[in-house]
Parts: structure tokens; sequence; C-alpha cells
């Protein structure tokens, strides 16, 4: 009987492989479980609200979302906040968030917003979309801008010379 002599070389490239490949299914299999994004997106229809839109299709079910959203405005509000969104969980879904200004801080035309949504899913990852941005525009008015260096003004009524004078104005101050 010939007993099999494994070399210490053999040892460690059967460890290797082991340890190399098995780890890398692990995660082609979470792959494909991640929610995929269809849909992301506000519509406005200021001054009044905002809704917040996340259109999703995934390969597992979802168990819950939430949004989270901060501004770049510093205010007595919160300027951070985390809403659980009610949606229909299963193999797709549509989740709606909607940012009343009357049962809000207000927020001028001009802020903006930050946004992103967490996705948890049945068998427990958890997915954050990307980062997403939003300048607050009053679409009811017509904007006009005039800018020096790294200072600009916008206005509604007037022309030219009194955005001039703003600026004029605005410069002078932050002098």
């Amino acid at each position: 009987m010939k007993v099999l002599r494994w070399s210490s070389w053999r040892v460690c490239a059967t460890l290797f492989i082991l340890v190399a490949v098995f780890p890398l299914r692990s995660v082609v299999a979470n792959r494909a479980a991640d929610a995929v994004v269809v849909e992301n997106e506000i519509r406005s229809n200021y001054p009044l609200s905002l809704t917040f839109r996340l259109g999703l299709a995934a390969d597992t079910a979802v168990d819950t979302v939430a949004l989270i959203f901060s501004t770049d405005q510093r205010n007595c509000a919160e300027s951070s906040a985390r809403h659980p969104v009610e949606v229909k969980t299963g193999t797709t879904l549509t989740a709606e968030w909607k940012l009343e200004f009357k049962r809000a801080a207000p927020l001028p035309p001009g802020a903006t917003l930050f946004w992103e949504w967490e996705i948890r899913l049945k068998d427990g990852t958890i997915t954050r979309t990307p980062r997403r941005t939003y300048t607050l525009v009053d679409e009811r008015l017509t904007w006009h801008t005039l800018s020096r260096g790294d200072v600009s003004v916008n206005w509604s009524q007037g022309d030219n010379s009194f955005g001039q004078f703003l600026l004029d104005q605005t410069v002078a101050a932050l002098a």
C-alpha cells in the first residue's frame, strides 16, 4: 500500500483555491439579491409640496424602504430626516413620500435638497441608492441671475439695473 504524501505547497495551493473560490461564489449570489432601481426622482409642486418617488425591481422581496433627506439650509427645523415609506412588498414596488411645506419648515427657492433611499431586502441585505441632489425653483416666476466672482444674485421682479444694484450691494457688504 502506497501512502500519499502531500507536500506543503500542495496543501497551501488547495487551501488557497478553497478560500478564493467559495467566498467569490457567495458574493456573486448576494449580488443577484440586490435591488435594481428603475426610478429615483423628485416631482415638484413648489411651493406646496415635493414628492420623492422610487421605483424598484428586485430579485428578492423587499422588506422595508426609508427615505433619507437633508438640506443645505440653516433654520430651526430638522435639517436631516429619515422617513419609513409604506410599500407593497414583492418582486417589484413603487414607493412615494410627499413633503408638504405647510407641515414642514418652508424652504426658499435656491435651497438644495439631498436624498437617498435605504432598501432592506427580506434576506437582510441593506442597499442605499446613490445620493441625489435637487435645487428648489419657484417655477411660477421668471428668474434673472447676475454673478461676479463667487457671488450670484437672483431676482424675479425689476430690470437688469435693479439686479446690478443688488449685486453691487452684495459684493460691497461681503468686502
